[in-house]
């Protein structure tokens, strides 16, 4: 991963945006990243792993302490990170959660943590914090922690690098070396092994429950020794041998108790072709009992069909005279018919008639009610005779009336404003003599300045003046009296002072001088409208009182009472006119309305008689008729028309069944004598046939069938249970030996992977394949503490064994070359540890670009905080040496330091300063 640009605003110290180019800072390959403490050196650090990863690079900030303190409400807290890895650039943007001010408003919102990882091959962005975490730990083949560990060494990171166990160790190589294949192998490797130890245990106890399942049958010798097989944990392959015995003495048993079944069955077979043959004649002769029986019955139901029959014929004379009946009733249907259609008129006439007296009531009602009606009309309208005569004269007045009324309230206005505008005249006035006064005082004053000014100015000139020299004003050579300076004249700016005041006060009386006169003209001119206005109701005298006010406001009262008045009287007038109107038109229409009901009760009257008499007439009709009539209506006629029909038709269905009944009894008669002559032919066949001693011979086989079957049913579950159970014992055995010997290799194979064979101690597999990488990071580091050190110290993997339970293999030791001894890292001296860490970090970086397996990391860059100041010139400048000889290979190399000596050392520089405001700011240096 190689650094491109890094933008940071409000981020930690970073309250305003800093940008960062590392393509310009590290173009030589190392640059430095110095400034004083506490300046924001380490915030860079900070900036690229939160970027990245989303946490600051150290265990102490927390998210939520990025936002820089110094940043207000309209800042934002942002990093943005360009980095290069294979040739492909991206970009990542990310801001922690904080409080910010809205874009619209004065409130407060919270923005939300969010992250954007850009593409600059054009494919889509993905968003969102944690999807943008696993997407750069996806591209840069690391997690936080080993980024830190690795490309960015924190101060006091890779010393615990340095010193880790064994166990750390493994974790940070699994990440970088892809070593978990080798760690899932050991895993695998030690779960077959169990899985096999299990398949074996179960396949014992798969023997143990077969043995448990097997039976002996009636053998005490056998039994005694299947029990002492069952009572084995683990079966022994030679215990089959008995167990086979106990099957074939089964088998023996069983064909044996099959062959006397056989037999018994065929010896039932035939008795029971007997026991049919007995069934069959048993079943005929109950038969032929039954038909003797039913043949009796049968002849007797003859006998009573005929006595029946002779019944039903003697009903032919009943039949007859219901017939003539029928005929009867069926020719006067037709008067049944005229009767109803008689009646239904005479209803109809009934309700007509009450209809016509109904509306002759109604209108004789009409009629004497509008006469009175038209009686009261006739003496209301002499009363209106004069009504709405004086309408007109009545509404003129009010009219008139109403005219003076707004004359009187429009004049009553003017003498109300009238009467303000003298009052503010007067206000006016005042104000004017006020003004007056001003303006002479201020102009007097100026005057007298004025005065003093030219004489001050005349004095100033004489001062200089001498005999026989001209005067300049006058000319004269001679000064007998020459002006003299009073010593308290106004200067010209204050004269001019004056003189503004002076004009100010004039301009100020002008103006309300002005004002006074327009309102004394304008209150004239309304006082001689008002006498105009005033004439048409009031004496002059009455107009020049000091009460014209009230005398209006008196004037308007009366009118106003004579307005209602009239408005009174108008009203009454037009409700008159328009009452006496209304009876003009009532009069005649209520005349009109009696005579025509009088017109329309006589026509009802002439059709009232008629109804009645045709009502007559119908009523003797109906009479008549009804007389010769049997019943009382048609319905009654047909109901006793359909009684005769159905009479009649249940005559002749008796004697129709009659006949059918005998004839179906005698038939079946001739039926059964047949069966009963063919039952008796049939007994003759089975005379030889004896029920009770086949029935007996039956009984005693069925008895010894259902022993036998007993025997064999106990028998057959037992042999099927053994034979069953010694295939598959025996199919188990075969199976346990294979999976015996496959569980050996497992086992054997798991033990070495885990390192439980080992007599040089717990060596893993994986941490050999770790140990391989490690000794290969080793020598690499090694050629660079060698060179640091001065050829005193070597780093060497640790190999011993403390203890034969703890896992060895990546701890590491030193050896001093100048007393020969092997000692812990952690003995090291502090610029010793860092010289060893840096050799190491170092070390590492050349064999994850150089390894195949480094899982695809490139780590083009390298950040390394403090730690230089633990070091003297001399190693300092060995140091610096193998880093230089890193960037030969497009690598970029970071130091993070505020060594005074780093800065003649290093060309390019980042240089961070903090303002006294405690914002930081860079500056890159080349």
């Amino acid at each position: 991963m190689k650094p491109i640009k890094l933008k940071m605003t409000g981020f930690e110290s970073y309250c305003k945006p800093v940008e960062i180019d590392f393509e310009k800072a590290g173009k030589n390959g190392l640059f430095l990243i110095c400034g004083p403490t506490g300046s924001g050196k380490t915030t860079i650090f900070d900036a690229i792993t939160y970027a990245l990863y989303g946490e600051p690079s150290g265990d102490t900030r927390k998210e939520s302490m990025l936002r820089s303190t110094l940043a207000d409400e309209t800042i934002p807290t942002e990093v943005e990170f360009t980095f290069e890895i294979n040739s492909k650039r991206y970009t990542v943007k990310r801001n922690p959660k904080y409080t910010r001010k809205a874009k619209v408003g004065n409130k407060t919102v919270t923005e939300n943590a969010n992250a954007e990882l850009i593409f600059h091959d054009g494919r889509e962005s993905i968003v969102q914090s944690s999807k943008v975490t696993a997407a750069v730990e996806n591209i840069l083949k690391l997690v936080k922690k080993d980024f830190c560990q690795i490309s960015m060494i924190a101060q006091g990171a890779f010393q615990k690098f340095l010193l880790a166990p064994t166990e750390d160790k493994k974790t940070i190589f699994r990440e970088i070396f892809k070593t978990s294949k080798y760690q899932q192998l050991e895993e695998k490797l030690d779960e077959n092994a169990k899985l096999l130890e299990a398949q074996c245990r179960d396949a014992y106890t798969s023997i143990c429950h077969y043995i448990s399942l097997m039976d002996v049958y009636e053998n005490e010798v056998l039994q005694q020794q299947l029990e002492t097989i069952k009572q084995k944990k683990i079966p022994e392959e030679n215990d089959i041998t008995i167990l086979k015995e106990i099957l074939n003495d089964n088998s023996v048993k069983l064909e044996l108790n099959e062959k006397e079944i056989k037999k018994t069955n065929s010896a039932l077979n035939k008795i029971n072709e007997k026991v049919t043959r007995a069934n069959e004649k048993r079943k005929i002769i109950e038969q032929k009992n039954n038909l003797e029986k039913e043949s009796l019955s049968i002849k007797e139901k003859i006998n009573g069909a005929q006595k029946i029959l002779e019944n039903a014929l003697s009903l032919e004379t009943e039949k007859n005279k219901h017939t003539e009946e029928l005929t009867l009733i069926k020719n006067s249907l037709a008067d049944y018919s005229t009767l109803e259609e008689s009646e239904k008129t005479i209803s109809s006439l009934n309700k007509k008639n009450a209809e016509l007296q109904k509306s002759i009531t109604s209108i004789t009602k009409k009629i004497t009610e509008q006469k009175i009606e038209l009686e009261e009309k006739n003496k209301q309208l002499p009363l209106l005779e004069k009504a709405g005569e004086n309408y007109i004269s009545i509404k003129n007045k009010l009219e008139e009336s109403s005219t003076d009324f707004d004359k009187l309230d429009s004049l009553l206005k003017k003498i109300k404003l009238f009467t303000d505008e003298k009052k503010e005249l007067s206000s006016w006035q005042e104000k004017s003599k006020a003004a007056s006064e001003e303006y002479k005082k201020t102009n007097t004053l100026y005057i007298e300045k004025k005065q003093l000014f030219f004489m001050e100015q005349a004095g100033i000139l004489a001062q200089d003046l001498s005999e026989n020299t001209p005067c300049p004003v006058c000319g004269s050579l001679t000064h007998p009296s020459p002006a003299k300076k009073s010593g308290h004249a106004p200067t010209k700016e204050e004269l001019d002072i004056f003189e503004k005041d002076a004009e100010d006060a004039s301009k100020t009386f002008i103006s309300i001088s002005k004002k006074a006169s327009e309102m004394n003209a304008s209150i004239l001119n309304e006082e001689k409208n008002i006498y105009e206005s005033a004439g048409q109701f009031f004496s002059d005298e009455e107009i020049k009182s000091e009460e014209l006010e009230l005398t209006v406001t008196e004037k308007k009262a009366e009118l106003k009472q004579t307005i209602t008045s009239l408005r009174q009287e108008l009203l009454i007038e037009k409700e008159n006119a328009e009452k006496k109107n209304k009876l003009q038109e009532e009069i005649p229409a209520l005349r009109n309305s009696i005579q025509n009901a009088e017109a329309e009760l006589s026509e009802l009257k002439i059709n009232e008689g008629k109804t009645k008499t045709e009502l007559q007439e119908k009523q003797s009709f109906i009479e008549t008729l009804k007389s010769k009539l049997s019943f009382d209506s048609k319905a009654e006629a047909e109901n006793q028309l359909n009684k005769l029909s159905s009479l009649i038709t249940q005559i002749e269905k008796k004697i129709t069944e009659a006949k059918e009944t005998k004839e179906i009894l005698e038939k079946k008669d001739a039926e059964i004598s047949g069966q009963l002559n063919q039952s008796r032919q049939l007994l003759d066949s089975f005379k030889d046939i004896d029920e009770g001693k086949i029935l007996k011979q039956q009984e005693e086989l069925q008895e010894k069938n259902e022993q036998l079957e007993r025997i064999h049913n106990t028998l057959l579950p037992v042999y099927s249970t053994c034979k069953n159970s010694i295939a598959s014992i025996e199919k188990t055995f075969s199976e346990i030996s294979k999976i015996e010997n496959r569980r050996r290799m497992v086992s054997d194979l798991a033990s070495i992977a885990n390192g439980a064979v080992s007599a040089n101690g717990k060596v893993r597999l994986e941490t050999y394949v770790q140990a391989a990488f490690f000794d290969r990071i080793i020598a690499r580091a090694n050629r660079r503490f060698l060179a640091m050190s001065s050829k005193q110290f070597e780093l060497i993997r640790d190999i011993s064994v403390e203890n034969r339970r703890s896992q060895i293999g990546l701890d590491l030791n030193v050896i001093d070359h100048h007393n020969g001894s092997i000692r812990a890292v952690s003995t090291l001296s502090g610029g010793e540890q860092f010289q060893a860490s840096l050799s190491l970090a170092l070390g590492l970086s050349d064999e994850i670009q150089e390894s195949s397996g480094g899982g695809g990391i490139h780590l083009d860059s390298m950040f390394i905080d403090e730690g230089f100041g633990s070091l003297d010139s001399a190693t300092l400048d060995k140091a610096m040496t193998s880093l230089s000889g890193l960037t030969a290979n497009d690598k970029i190399i970071g130091i993070i330091s505020h060594v005074e000596e780093l800065k003649n050392k290093i060309d390019s520089k980042i240089i961070v300063s903090k303002d006294i405001n405690g914002n930081s700011s860079v500056i890159i240096e080349n």
